[in-house]
């Protein structure tokens, strides 16, 4: 049987199956958009996904490349008391990747 191959799965699955990449930066969406959101192009909705996406995109700059893929392989792999402290948020843990 097959899992299903979306989000992060979807993530790691690509890595296992192409292991000789080289996988630079991973953007991860903080706040993705609802579904009516998406269709919804006036300067009120997109300008603040536009600052929120520079915001996330200089962070992960910042942290390197490759950072954001070994921080996903380390979660993956991370105890259940790692993903508890960090609420189950793959985000906060690599943000604490970030040297500020």
């Amino acid at each position: 049987m097959r899992r299903a191959v979306n989000g992060m799965n979807a993530i790691n699955w690509q890595q296992a199956s192409y292991p000789d990449a080289d996988y630079r930066y991973l953007f991860y969406m903080e706040d993705p958009v609802d579904t009516i959101g998406l269709l919804d192009f006036r300067n009120v909705t997109t300008w603040p996904l536009q600052e929120q996406g520079r915001k996330q995109a200089k962070e992960m700059l910042e942290m390197g490349e490759g950072t954001g893929f070994r921080a996903l392989k380390d979660w993956r792999e991370a105890s259940n008391e790692l993903q508890a402290k960090h609420d189950g948020s793959f985000l906060s843990y690599l943000r604490s990747y970030l040297i500020i």
